[in-house]
């Protein structure tokens, strides 16, 4: 499992295109920057991820990715995600949707006139 034989297992295993389809879907609009612009890279290293033939991300670039976006940038590297990897992004995945939840239930709540703030008018209505 050492030397070239370790790379062409890995070969086997991961694939650029998961990872280009999870960009695109992520940030439809203006892809390129917009990833760049997340994930503080180049405009120019994001187009080589997301092109025709995408490349592989650098260890510096994947990990911007991980940061920005989350294990999910692990998960879509792998034509078959290992189980533990596929769990982490789906509960980064559920995470974030409990947390956009809780938001909306939080603006509703604010919503309803149960402690609306009308900070124009520097008046508190209840």
């Amino acid at each position: 499992m050492f030397g070239g034989n370790r790379h062409q297992v890995l070969r086997n295993r991961i694939s650029p295109d998961g990872l280009a389809t999870l960009l695109r879907r992520l940030e439809p609009e203006q892809t390129a920057v917009s990833v760049a612009a997340a994930a503080g890279l180049p405009v120019r290293t994001v187009e080589n991820l997301i092109g025709s033939n995408p490349s592989l991300p650098g260890l510096r670039t994947l990990l911007a990715l991980v940061d920005a976006y989350g294990p999910e940038v692990l998960a879509a590297l792998y034509v078959q995600p290992p189980a533990w990897m596929d769990a982490a992004a789906r509960a980064a995945i559920r995470s974030d949707f409990e947390r956009e939840r809780e938001a909306a239930r939080r603006r509703r709540a604010g919503q309803d006139g149960r402690g609306d703030t009308d900070f124009k008018a520097g008046v508190f209505t209840w």
